[in-house]
């Protein structure tokens, strides 16, 4: 089971990837995302207290992915 932030690491690392793929200046992500450029440093240097689950998955979002959250019974592993 993953607590919150193995879950904040792993959103802050898709977003990473996906900044990096756009290959654009940390100015032009920190516009893109609706940031100051600083922000977008921390989040570069894994300064992830900064950053809650749901602004990682902001960011996410427009950076034009969706985000899907499963939820599964810890006995069973079934899907709800």
């Amino acid at each position: 089971m993953e607590n919150r932030d193995e879950i904040r690491e792993r959103l802050a690392d898709r977003v990473i990837a996906e900044m990096n793929a756009l290959n654009f200046t940390q100015q032009q992500i920190a516009e893109k995302l609706g940031v100051n450029q600083p922000r977008i440093n921390c989040l570069l240097h894994k300064r992830l207290h900064f950053f809650s689950i749901e602004c990682l998955i902001g960011f996410l979002e427009k950076l034009g992915l969706t985000v899907e959250i499963n939820v599964k019974d810890s006995d069973d592993h079934q899907q709800i």
